[in-house]
């Protein structure tokens, strides 16, 4: 039931009426559900003291809703109307494809992850791996891979993506590793905006244990697209330079990152108090 409804969704998504589910959506997250509409004030309020945090709340109503009627339509899209709505710097593709090293993407939650990395088998000549977490909806979650993989993007869920990583000396695996580590869970503290974070910081294992060239993946949103390009990152500051980047990114388009996911609901322990 609920893959026939997003098929029925996406095809209408396409069509020429598509921005009228756009402004129904936003409406209805915005002005009458009010969706996370505390978790994004304090999201806000946490990271930006000199902006207009209220014209960006409301922005953001309209590029969430964008982004989940894109990522239904655009699971009905050909690989040229895919291809058309991605902008690759030939510079960063020519760089990954002739590297002899394995190649590890660290992406975020600015622009459409659901667009732009099932599409990156379109441009890049390699094994592409992205590590993903199961939903219990087993009928969802196989169609959810399926049409996530249709471009030949290979997901394993983030307790198999090491094996992966191993078996493959010229790979190239995907991290979105902007999200906030699980309650209890350790990661790595560092500032964003300001503001003390939690990481992830298994990709920094990795980087330990293999001989890869690591890249931050910079995103700048257009009307009906992305500009993608890929910036180095040096694994001896990995995570360091990773959020720096991220923050830069993030205040060049600040709308466009995932203010409704709590981020900041860990609090930091120093000799077991809470800050």
């Amino acid at each position: 039931m609920i893959v026939t409804f997003l098929k029925l969704i996406g095809k209408y998504c396409n069509s020429k009426e598509g921005s009228l589910p756009r402004k129904a959506l936003t409406f209805i997250l915005r002005d009458i559900v009010k969706y996370r509409g505390k978790v994004i004030k304090k999201n806000l309020s946490l990271c930006f003291k000199n902006k207009d945090n209220d014209q960006i709340e409301h922005d953001y109503y309209s590029v969430l809703s964008k982004l989940i009627l894109e990522s239904v339509g655009s699971y009905n899209l050909t690989k040229n109307e895919i291809t058309g709505k991605l902008g690759i710097s030939p510079d960063s593709i020519k760089m990954i494809n002739e590297s002899d090293k394995r190649v590890v993407i660290l992406c975020s939650h600015i622009g459409n992850w659901e667009v732009i990395i099932p599409a990156l088998p379109l441009f890049i000549n390699k094994k592409i791996y992205a590590a993903y977490k199961p939903i219990s909806n087993k009928k969802t979650d196989k169609w959810l891979l399926e049409v996530r993989g249709r471009f030949g993007l290979i997901l394993k869920p983030m307790e198999q993506i090491a094996r992966s990583f191993y078996k493959e000396p010229q790979g190239v695996f995907i991290f979105i590793n902007d999200q906030s580590p699980s309650i209890g869970s350790k990661g790595k503290w560092l500032p964003l905006f300001r503001t003390d974070t939690q990481w992830y910081d298994g990709v920094t294992k990795l980087s330990k244990r293999g001989d890869c060239m690591f890249l931050f993946q910079k995103v700048s949103p257009l009307k009906d697209g992305y500009i993608i390009e890929y910036e180095n990152l040096n694994k001896e500051t990995l995570l360091e330079e990773y959020v720096s980047k991220l923050e830069q990114n993030i205040a060049s388009f600040p709308e466009h990152w995932l203010w409704s996911h709590n981020r900041w609901k860990n609090k930091k322990l120093v000799e077991g108090i809470n800050l």
